[in-house]
């Protein structure tokens, strides 16, 4: 995984690269998901986008500060979503700003 790359990226605020990088790990998480874990290719493809927006957060706000160890956050981090996904359900949040209407 091009995972410090991306952690360069993101600190750079490069949003070219952020996208290139993210692409890539994406498609590496799915891959690695769905040879691992007994899972639909869309519960894979949403627990590896969480994972990926949970990374970055992370290294926005500072909290992940070695490159090294995203690789295996984000498999972890992936590993757990798949996991809510597929054995809790998924979750449903309200909005309470959003307008709902009924046509």
């Amino acid at each position: 995984m091009q995972t410090e790359q991306l952690y360069l990226a993101i600190k750079s605020q490069d949003q070219l690269d952020i996208t290139k990088y993210t692409k890539v790990i994406f498609d590496e998480l799915v891959r690695y998901l769905s040879s691992t874990v007994s899972a639909c290719d869309d519960d894979c493809q949403e627990a590896a986008q969480l994972a990926i927006i949970q990374v970055v957060q992370k290294i926005q706000l500072d909290q992940i500060r070695e490159p090294k160890a995203i690789k295996s956050y984000l498999i972890t981090c992936a590993k757990r979503n798949i996991y809510r996904l597929t054995r809790l359900g998924p979750t449903i949040v309200y909005d309470e700003r959003a307008e709902y209407s009924i046509d």
